[in-house]
């Protein structure tokens, strides 16, 4: 009986209440109902067991935590629930010899305020005990005991009868003045990820379509709101629940207003007041018949439309380093500095800083992190040591004896933090687009890719759905999105172009606009005696090359960075430009051919000895060498 209440209440939490045998009172809250019921299995002997009808929105049992409910509740005392006549309850338990309990099946969620007034003209009409209605009510558990009494009878059900009372006959009755219905949306319960993830075999799968869709039809978001709002009930949601997914969708049309949510509550009322009219049915019908690729659609423009659109022209972001509104990849090998230098670049995109001291930033604005690999300690120290490179730490001066204190630059920097954000998960994109939405980001960070994908990288099948997301993404938010990625295992070395060293398809470095490829020339630290006190203390350099590359914006040279970087707490920090100094060519062979591999499949069986060196980086010489081999049959094993 308490399984089937709950699970008609709003998902949230579950309390249980205890009297041991001395007395005390102690209220145990569930974040599930089966860890409820199976508390309450084990405890039936420590005392006298109790539940609270509603559901909670935290674990505590306040008023102000208590959710709509799908149910009225009384103490009755005395009064025998057979005798209630119209008022009859849904189910009923005698408490104890002569005492009762009992609780009323309602036809819609009924929010907390008018639920309160509906207990308790309840308790006054059936002369209940006068305290049962209040909101944090707790009850009785039919088949446990009541240790009350010397004999500890056993708490027993006498019915249920399944019956429903309408809301706005129980107004009438109890001379209640009718009001119109409403479908409260706050809750941090009642969340889109655990609504969608519940119903998702229930919904079907052109609603799931509608609602994951990124782009509305023109014309349609009346009726498809509509149409959205009526399959979701009848495929079995509370009202509540049917508002919180229809307002997250593309289909909302009152997104932004001050009345948003009561426009929604009330449509959704409505549908269900009415019960669905002959027009009605008939239009549901005309949607069911309609094509699903009717639904979508592709914008056609022509080409002035095109050459006249002036939020379209060729820019740098940071000059030299990555270009205006483009999507692309940050790659390197383990311990690269690759999320050290990308934080970097988001510093002075949104300080407007200019990037390593040195590079001016064209488009400055707002800035997206969503990191799934570091700590937040250790973001926040790395984000000292960059702002206190860029002069954007406070200060604390003394002048005439007098302390000025001047605070940090706040800046529009925004973080989600090993949250596990993952590409796969439909909530995740919906709950990011959202956000997206209200901070306008010129620019987003993913990192890493492996650690926010659940397919396998070498498969372009699974690669390309995630990577059409993200340009509707970029392209829906007008911003730049940059993915932090790894290279290969056994490419270190090697003059194999960056971007073919890239871990997984070959679909990856296509997709780039901007890309970043990171190598670790050598590390620099000092050697001979060292003082005790020193001994962990960070002491040298490291030199890397960043290989750049843009589509579309000519050929640039590669450069060393010298990077120095202080230990935790400290913020000793920066990045000197160095001219590139081209070493002896050093190739690993066996990956050399794997990519040559790759790039003829790309290339249907055929490429020339200069598509392999531009596309490659190999020298003639050695692409001749290594497409003999591979014509000739002959493999080498690595080294």
């Amino acid at each position: 009986m308490i399984k089937e209440i709950w699970e008609e209440q709003p998902p949230g939490f579950y309390c249980m209440s205890l009297k041991d045998l001395d007395g005390n009172w102690r209220d145990n809250v569930f974040e599930t109902i089966n860890s409820a019921l199976a508390w309450m299995n084990k405890s039936k002997e420590l005392g006298d067991l109790y539940f609270c009808i509603t559901s909670l929105s935290d674990k505590r049992r306040v008023k102000g935590c208590v959710q709509a409910s799908r149910y009225l509740w009384q103490d009755l005392d005395e009064v025998k629930p057979d005798s209630l006549g119209d008022l009859k309850p849904t189910v009923a338990w005698q408490s104890s010899p002569g005492r009762y309990q009992a609780v009323w099946r309602l036809d819609h969620l009924c929010e907390p305020k008018e639920l309160e007034e509906l207990n308790k003209a309840l308790a006054y009409k059936v002369g209940a005990d006068q305290g049962s209605w209040i909101l944090t009510k707790v009850l009785r558990i039919p088949g446990t005991r009541n240790h009350k009494y010397p004999e500890q009878p056993t708490v027993k059900q006498l019915w249920n009868n399944g019956s429903t009372f309408r809301i706005a006959d129980l107004q009438e009755a109890l001379k209640i003045p009718a009001s119109e219905p409403t479908i409260s949306v706050a809750g941090p319960s009642l969340d889109w990820k655990r609504i969608y993830t519940k119903y998702k075999d229930k919904i079907p799968r052109k609603v799931r379509r509608l609602l994951d869709a990124e782009k509305a039809v023109k014309g349609k978001r009346s009726d498809i709101l509509w149409y959205l709002e009526h399959e979701l009930l009848n495929a079995g949601l509370r009202p509540k629940e049917v508002v919180v997914l229809v307002k997250a969708s593309v289909w909302n049309k009152y997104r932004g207003r001050d009345s948003e949510d009561d426009i929604l509550e009330k449509e959704v009322a409505k549908i269900i007041s009415e019960g669905g009219d002959k027009e009605d049915r008939k239009k549901k019908e005309e949607f069911d018949n309609i094509p699903e690729d009717n639904l979508f659609s592709l914008v056609l423009e022509n080409d002035h439309e095109l050459m006249t659109d002036i939020h379209q022209y060729p820019s740098w972001m940071v000059e030299g380093f990555w270009t205006r509104k483009s999507h692309g990849i940050i790659a390197g090998e383990p311990k690269s500095f690759k999320s050290t230098l990308i934080l970097d670049m988001a510093v002075s995109v949104a300080s407007g800083k200019k990037f390593l001291n040195q590079f001016p930033v064209i488009d400055t604005g707002p800035v997206l992190m969503v990191q799934n690999e570091n700590a937040p300690w250790i973001m926040k120290d790395r984000l000292i040591k960059i702002r206190s490179d860029r002069g954007l730490v406070g200060e604390v001066t003394k002048v005439h004896g007098i302390y000025e204190v001047k605070f940090p630059v706040r800046l529009p920097l925004y973080y989600i933090n090993q949250q596990g954000f993952n590409f796969n998960e439909p909530f995740h994109r919906k709950i990011l687009d959202k956000i997206m939405s209200r901070i306008q980001p010129r620019m987003v960070i993913f990192d890493p890719l492996y650690l926010m994908f659940d397919g396998d990288v070498n498969q372009s099948k699974d690669l390309n759905p995630i990577l059409n997301w993200l340009l509707n993404l970029k392209t829906k938010h007008d911003c730049s999105l940059a993915l932090i990625h790894h290279w290969k295992k056994g490419t270190q070395g090697t003059k194999i172009r960056g971007g073919q060293r890239m871990l997984g398809s070959t679909t990856l470095h296509g997709w780039v606009e901007s890309a970043w490829y990171l190598d670790v020339r050598n590390s620099e630290e000092l050697e001979g005696e060292m003082p005790s006190d020193e001994f962990n203390a960070p002491s040298g350099s490291a030199t890397l090359t960043l290989e750049r590359e843009f589509r579309g914006a000519g050929m640039y040279p590669r450069l060393d960075l010298k990077v120095k970087m202080g230990d935790f707490g400290s913020t000793d920090y920066s990045v000197k430009i160095e001219k590139h100094r081209k070493e002896r060519e050093e190739v690993n062979e066996v990956e050399a051919k794997k990519s040559i591999k790759d790039l003829l499949e790309l290339r249907g069986g055929s490429a020339s000895i200069r598509d392999i060196n531009k596309e490659l980086g190999l020298s003639r010489r050695i692409a001749r060498k290594l497409l003999r081999e591979l014509k000739g049959g002959k493999e080498e094993k690595s080294p």
